[in-house]
């Protein structure tokens, strides 16, 4: 975005600058010869080339400083996060918890760099139709598979057609660590029900259980979800990123998310994704 101001403050500059040669050149005519001329209009462009030149070196370093910045912080933090991992698999039971761990590993790692993407402008939406209820049936699977935790998921489908357009890898990311907070700070038995509507061009997906997740408003996005668990075993180690990543992936997608009570108990999060006609 930065180099299309660029080129198009570029091209504003050289119009002016030609209508400004074109009463020179009259106005000059009259009193200089034709070289005197032409190495005015020489001495113009170079100095018009020059200034452009700086300010794109300018620009081009405080960008390049700014991203170094970035991949610094970026990888100090999955450096943390592997240090995390790896002290977490060795301090698992079986092998079910480890490959659990492995899991929410990398969810948190895809997060932190979604999130660093999405901030710069590197993100690109790689919208996709796609059947939502077999992705949400594999995701199931998924969740019963790894959980060290009785868990039961009910998927409810109030859809005429199971198909949807949007970034699937990443909604169906955003839909697990939904689940796996929900699941983290339930009290022990847990049941997840997974909701899918379409009404009004807007597809819904909606996700009941016995955890507590609350909306917060958040400058880094239109909303967040925030976890709240009184239990401080199950709080949840990077899970600023992974819930940042949720809003911001809704929000790349023109989307937005509510929660609310679940008949007194738990909590309902609701994603929102407009599709297009």
């Amino acid at each position: 975005m930065p180099w299309i101001l660029c080129g198009l403050v570029a091209v504003v500059l050289l119009v002016l600058q030609g209508i400004l040669l074109v009463k020179s050149y009259e106005i000059l005519f009259e009193h200089f010869s034709h070289d005197m001329i032409l190495l005015y209009i020489s001495s113009l462009v170079t100095f018009m080339l020059f200034i452009m030149g700086a300010f794109i070196l300018v620009y081009s370093f405080n960008h390049q400083r700014k991203i170094n910045q970035i991949k610094i912080d970026f990888y100090t933090k999955v450096s943390s996060t592997l240090h995390t991992i790896s002290q977490s698999a060795a301090n698992a039971n079986n092998p079910k918890q480890v490959f659990s761990e492995l899991r929410k590993g990398e969810n948190r790692i895809q997060a932190m760099l979604f999130i660093e993407k999405e901030q710069e402008g590197f993100y690109v939406r790689n919208v996709s139709e796609f059947n939502i209820i077999e992705a949400l049936q594999e995701l199931k699977n998924t969740c019963i598979n790894e959980s060290t935790m009785p868990l039961t998921i009910r998927i409810t489908d109030r859809m005429d057609s199971p198909l949807i357009k949007a970034d699937k890898e990443h909604l169906i990311r955003a839909i697990y660590i939904i689940v796996d907070q929900l699941v983290a700070l339930s009290p022990g038995n847990t049941y997840i029900q997974l909701i899918t509507e379409k009404k009004n061009q807007v597809f819904s997906l909606t996700v009941e259980g016995d955890g507590v997740l609350h909306i917060k408003q958040d400058s880094r996005a239109n909303h967040r979800v925030k976890a709240d668990s009184q239990d401080p075993e199950k709080e949840n180690e990077g899970q600023e990123e992974e819930i940042d990543y949720v809003n911001l992936v809704v929000k790349a997608q023109n989307g937005w998310i509510e929660s609310g009570n679940h008949f007194g108990q738990g909590n309902e999060i609701s994603i929102h994704l407009p599709q297009s006609s």
